[in-house]
């Protein structure tokens, strides 16, 4: 998902009414996001979260 970053900060949301692949986002699961820099060529961050 492509965001806008502001001030160092990014915000994303999910809305499971709009999901089309219902079994990749599941309660428990653990995610990893990686935010990619200059046109997706350079990862700059990760961070892991998990759906509750």
């Amino acid at each position: 998902m492509y965001t806008l970053v502001t001030d160092t900060t990014c915000s994303f949301t999910y809305d499971p009414k709009n999901n089309t692949h219902t079994a990749r986002y599941k309660t428990g699961t653990t995610f990893k996001l990686v935010y990619f820099y200059n046109s997706g060529y350079d990862a700059v961050a990760s961070t892991e979260f998990k759906v509750e």
